[in-house]
């Protein structure tokens, strides 16, 4: 799942009680639930590295395991998180099924009786402003004043290689904020990703996945004003990943830190060069 609802209310009942490492812990775990869609594994400390939960500790990922989930033979499982899943699986088989018939089953026509009393009374069936109008094509021409909004098919007209469910989830995270999406906003976002030195399909995948209705430049920068993107390999956790294959390293039994140390001296990532680094980004 790219997105889930999070009730607010609901959330701050639940975790009131809770350090504001433990929220984070919680959090992050929940993250991952949503994104892989399966229970988390039953080992503390691969989702310790994993999540990068080393700063809070086994002691604290454990409590929140115990809490707030189920340990069974699959993993370790959350009920409400499953129900959202499930409802969200639910979703997509109905729209690949609309899609297999060709769209969304279109509603009937509807039909005005006219009566000799009321021999002029035409039914207006839009309910929405007469400013607006929803095409399915890029190069739909719209009168003068109308301001033109995109749809699915206009959106991956534009954007090509943008993956389906990506176009869908950010176009439905717009439409909750009520915001649809113009060709405005869209030109204005594809600007933006080339200040980020990013892609438009990179920033509307980001976008998505993070429930904005657009996407700046200034939210993929770090404090010191360089890109995220832009991070040297040692600094993530895939470039870690990435590197320690290359070199033929294994974590095994080590801790992450250790695991890691022995990738960077390895592949000649001096300390001073690391620290140097990790400030910059910070």
């Amino acid at each position: 799942m790219h997105y889930y609802q999070f009730n607010v209310g609901d959330y701050i009942k639940t975790t009131f009680h809770l350090t504001l490492i433990e929220d984070a812990v919680y959090r992050r775990l929940l993250d991952f639930y949503y994104d892989t869609e399966k229970p988390l594994p039953n080992d503390n400390q691969w989702l310790i590295r994993k999540l990068k939960l080393q700063e809070a500790g086994e002691e604290v990922l454990t409590i929140i395991l115990n809490e707030f989930f189920i340990l069974t033979d699959n993993g370790w499982l959350n009920k409400r998180a499953d129900e959202e899943i499930k409802g969200y699986k639910i979703y997509l088989d109905k729209q690949k099924a609309n899609g297999i018939k060709g769209g969304r089953p279109k509603n009937p026509p509807i039909t005005q009786r006219i009566t000799q009393a009321e021999p002029k009374i035409t039914l207006n069936t839009n309910h929405k402003p007469l400013n607006t109008k929803q095409i399915d094509t890029p190069t739909a021409k719209a009168p003068k004043g109308v301001k033109v909004l995109l749809d699915l098919k206009a959106l991956l007209t534009l954007v090509p290689d943008l993956p389906t469910e990506v176009a869908e989830t950010f176009l439905d995270v717009r439409k909750r904020l009520r915001a649809p999406l113009t060709k405005l906003a869209l030109t204005h976002l594809e600007n933006e990703a080339k200040k980020a030195n990013l892609g438009t399909v990179e920033a509307i995948t980001m976008a998505a996945a993070n429930s904005w209705r657009g996407f700046k430049a200034d939210w993929v920068k770090t404090s010191s004003g360089l890109l995220a993107t832009d991070k040297p390999w040692f600094l993530t956790l895939d470039g870690i990943d990435a590197k320690a294959k290359a070199l033929g390293i294994e974590q095994g039994a080590d801790q992450y830190q250790v695991f890691r140390s022995k990738v960077l001296t390895l592949a000649g990532v001096k300390p001073d060069e690391y620290k140097e680094a990790k400030k910059k980004f910070s």
